[in-house]
């Protein structure tokens, strides 16, 4: 395969620009003539000790879109300088990336095995997680789900697997107690301790009266 070459002589400074030297090239392939690894080899091709030689795709492979190397079909897998079938166990499916479980089903080693939900649980089968949770009501303890035990003066979390004390409460144990707001005190924001009002100091379970605001006002 013959190539012209150019070589373009440019100044923009000056103004000017010309063809220095146009002519022919040959290629330096020492397998082909479809290539020249100077210029980048052609689609199909890849070089390999400053020649460009052919890409040979095993079985079951082809060119890739760059064109200068190959990859396996799907349900194959690259070993080497081949490529080997993936075995899919049963209820399992094929991947772009491999193999994985059909839904209701969870990978145990080589093997998909039927995932198994406890009473009062669901399943969770999306592209990152596969298992299992439990109701509204219910936590997770091992491999059931056990009702979730609200004492009085509270109510049943967000997450639907732990109980949250109410306003002017706050958890003792498995209970909630009630907040005994001290004189010159008020709730929290979130309700479950008390804050000094303004002018105040906590000083152990009291409010007492901040003495540097005093002495300024008496001033």
């Amino acid at each position: 395969m013959t190539r012209i070459v150019c070589i373009l002589l440019l100044s923009v400074a000056a103004g000017w620009f010309s063809v220095g030297w146009c002519g022919a090239s040959a290629a330096t392939s020492a397998t082909d003539d479809h290539s020249n690894p100077q210029f980048g080899c052609d689609f199909g091709y890849h070089e390999v000790n400053q020649h460009c030689t052919p890409v040979r795709p095993p079985p079951h492979a082809y060119i890739t879109s760059m064109g200068d190397d190959w990859a396996c079909e799907r349900g194959f897998t690259k070993q080497g300088d081949r490529c080997q079938a993936i075995v899919v166990p049963p209820n399992g499916h094929l991947t772009s990336f491999g193999w994985e479980c059909n839904r209701g089903f969870e990978q145990n080693g080589n093997q998909c095995q039927k995932l198994q939900v406890p009473e009062h649980g669901y399943a969770i089968i999306d592209r990152f997680t596969v298992g299992w949770d439990c109701d509204r009501g219910y936590a997770r303890q091992g491999n059931a789900c056990v009702a979730v035990k609200v004492p009085a003066h509270a109510y049943l979390s967000d997450s639907g697997d732990s109980w949250t004390c109410d306003r002017g409460f706050r958890p003792n144990g498995q209970s909630c107690e009630k907040i005994n707001l001290p004189e010159h005190a008020h709730l929290s924001p979130r309700g479950n301790d008390w804050l000094c009002n303004w002018r105040y100091q906590k000083q152990g379970d009291k409010c007492a009266a901040d003495v540097a605001t005093e002495l300024a006002r008496s001033q």
